[in-house]
């Protein structure tokens, strides 16, 4: 009965493999059927309803603009869209319980979270959202009326998980601030009118009376005045009626923006609230909340304004370096694109001695870029003392030359200085970075590695048209590697910033 024998097992082996299919289908412990939503197409999307334990919201479409409801508030259309990418792409892992019981593990009970999508038709479906999954690549999620508990593959929390104002429009001004041409700003103590010339910069539009002997405007710090306004947006809104000075009938500070293109803006700024300033566009009711700190790039007085650079000049021109410190010499020309040599040095340069070209530039850099932290005058007084402390003197290409004067300590850490005419104070350690010794200027054994591990010492030993060859193939593979690692940087930076 062989036959009858084969016959029974084929029939036992078809049972077990239904039987195991249908075990497969059973939605438990992350075995069952995936969840399939209705499929909407985005453009179709008319409305998002959310429903939270602290109240209900509304995402509403209105022609091809988006509002919060209540309220009837601008959203935020770049938000808005991302959400219904989000939504009308959601996928689902499968089932992790089919349980009512275990709805409170998962934070997906009735009534905490719900987000509905609708169409011109209806509600095309319904998600009650939960907490997000164990590895938070996704959240917790379940179908309205449904008890099975699944992961949707898509943060919703952060999308839906807070309060409605996260949906409106923040952006108060936007405009390109290199098309700012005019700018005013006029508060109880001053009024300040700028102008942008033809070279680009800011210069004052009708200087101010009080404007002090010698005053040179800083066109970077009105610049950022201009960006300010022209990228400005809200922490928070103020909705509330009720009649209370907030600084803004008059305003406490009126800034207006007037660009190339004939376009105007006016922004009036109140007075404080917590850490927030109230913000209103001349022209829109709605009232905002400014972070302080932003508000302090654009309040700011005349003396606040002054340029503060001790010398003028573009650090690329300089072709010659002279360190004066006592009887101590040090002079650097330039023999090139990117070299220099040392033209004298009143202490022995010893043998083997190679000069760090990079450390020259960031030398000149730096003479370029030192600020005073508060301005003394057109003259020194006696206590000065300047070019007591050493100088610096920058020869620039064309002619011409920027000397920086170091002077007597002064309180609270500081000391003189003087350039360009005017005496200012800094911070002692900036003579640090001025008068560097010869050994300072040397290639250290960390530059030696990025030379491929060559002891400068054996370059002296290479005739000087073959040693000058060489130098030059490694200045250029310093300079690519430098390249290259600002780009990773940049590029890990925009990987960790938030997505907006």
């Amino acid at each position: 009965m062989l036959w009858r024998r084969t016959a029974i097992l084929l029939i036992a082996c078809g049972v077990l493999t239904l039987v195991a299919a249908l075990l497969a289908a059973l939605p438990s412990g992350g075995k069952g059927p995936e969840l399939q939503l209705p499929a909407v197409d985005k453009t179709a999307v008319a409305k998002i309803t959310v429903t939270r334990l602290e109240g209900p919201y509304s995402l509403v479409k209105t022609g091809e603009k988006w509002t919060v409801e209540p309220g009837g508030f601008p959203a935020d259309q770049t938000l808005v869209d991302r959400a219904l990418d989000t939504l009308t792409a959601l996928r689902f892992g499968p089932t992790v319980s089919a349980k009512s019981a275990s709805h409170s593990k998962y934070e997906v009970e009735d009534g905490r979270l719900t987000v509905a999508l609708h169409t011109a038709k209806g509600a095309a479906w319904e998600l009650i959202v939960g907490k997000d999954s164990a590895d938070n690549r996704g959240t917790y999620a379940r179908k309205a009326g449904d008890d099975r508990v699944y992961v949707a593959l898509a943060r919703l929390r952060d999308l839906f998980g807070k309060d409605a104002n996260r949906w409106r429009d923040h952006v108060i001004v936007k405009f390109d601030p290199q098309e700012a041409a005019r700018l005013t700003v006029a508060d109880n103590a001053q009024t300040l009118s700028f102008k942008k010339n033809d070279a680009g910069a800011w210069e004052f539009d009708a200087p101010p009376e009080n404007l002090p002997a010698g005053f040179r405007l800083d066109s970077e710090k009105v610049a950022r005045i201009a960006r300010t306004i022209a990228n400005l947006n809200a922490n928070d809104f103020e909705d509330s009626k009720e009649a209370v000075d907030r600084g803004l009938e008059p305003p406490r500070t009126l800034v207006t923006v007037e660009t190339a293109k004939g376009e105007k803006y006016a922004v009036k700024l109140g007075a404080d609230k917590d850490k927030n300033v109230y913000v209103q566009r001349d022209g829109n009711e709605q009232i905002y909340l400014v972070n302080t700190m932003m508000i302090a790039n654009v309040r700011k007085s005349l003396l606040e304004l002054r340029d503060m650079h001790v010398a003028f000049f573009d650090p690329a021109k300089a072709a010659k370096v002279t360190i004066l410190d006592g009887a101590r010499q040090l002079v650097f020309e330039k023999a090139g694109e990117d070299k220099w040599k040392i033209a004298e040095s009143s202490e022995a340069v010893p043998q083997g001695f190679i000069l760090d070209d990079a450390k020259v530039a960031t030398l000149a850099r730096s003479a370029s870029t030192l600020q005073g932290l508060s301005f003394v005058g057109q003259s020194a007084p006696a206590a000065a003392k300047l070019g007591s402390a050493g100088s610096l003197i920058v020869a620039l290409e064309g002619g011409g030359e920027q000397k920086i004067q170091l002077g007597a300590e002064a309180p609270d850490d500081q000391r003189y200085v003087g350039g360009n005419g005017y005496v200012y104070l800094i911070k002692k350690s900036g003579v640090d970075r001025l008068l560097k010794k010869l050994d300072d200027m040397k290639v250290t054994a960390q530059r030696s590695n990025q030379m491929g591990g060559i002891d400068p010492s054996m370059l002296d030993k290479l005739p000087p048209q073959l040693r000058e060859q060489f130098m030059q193939q490694q200045r250029q593979k310093i300079l690519q590697n430098q390249m290259m690692q600002q780009m990773m940087k940049k590029a890990e930076k925009q990987k960790q910033a938030p997505k907006k």
